[in-house]
């Protein structure tokens, strides 16, 4: 060991040094305490950049459009639905149309024996209205509601496109197969 204060070599396990008489103890605390803080320090900057790096991969991609689009684009963008949609409810705020029943891989998120309806959400109010199904039931199966739901559908006849999420084949291809 070295004291701090003379720069003398000193025997290991001395409390004082024999030179100068300087406390050993103290020292010895300082160093230790020293590197602590500096795992602490590395620690917290490592845990802030790993959050940084989650939020910048789970960010939004910046398609505020109401189109629901997947990295493939196989679903219908808003204008092309709005042509094909079979309306299943109506009133004077919401109008809910059945678009299609995805049942196989034809979408990125299907998974073998899961499908996926999806319905097109029209708001025909001046005020954001949030929507969701109660007991959904396809064909006297239930449902698990998807992502999508509930879905705030903002005011103005914007459009929102939330899918309901089935794990067995209910047989639906069609809003006339929905009973």
């Amino acid at each position: 060991m070295i004291c701090s204060k003379c720069k003398k070599v000193i025997p290991d396990g001395s409390v004082q040094c024999p030179e100068c008489g300087a406390d050993l103890k103290s020292s010895i605390k300082k160093e230790k305490k020293k590197k602590g803080c500096m795992w602490a320090f590395v620690i917290a900057v490592i845990a802030f950049s790993a959050i940084i790096v989650i939020a910048i991969c789970s960010g939004s991609d910046g398609d505020s459009s109401g189109n629901t689009t997947n990295n493939s684009g196989k679903i219908e963008s808003s204008q092309k639905v709005n042509d094909t949609a079979k309306p299943i409810f109506e009133d004077e705020y919401i109008k809910a149309s059945f678009v299609k029943v995805y049942n196989d891989k034809a979408v990125d998120m299907s998974v073998e024996g899961v499908s996926y309806m999806q319905l097109l959400v029209e708001n025909k109010s001046n005020q954001s209205l949030t929507i969701g199904f109660k007991n959904s039931a396809i064909n006297g199966m239930s449902t698990t509601i998807g992502s999508g739901l509930p879905v705030t559908v903002l005011p103005g006849n914007s459009s929102q496109q939330p899918f309901i999420l089935f794990t067995k084949n209910t047989g639906v291809s069609s809003a006339d197969d929905i009973n």
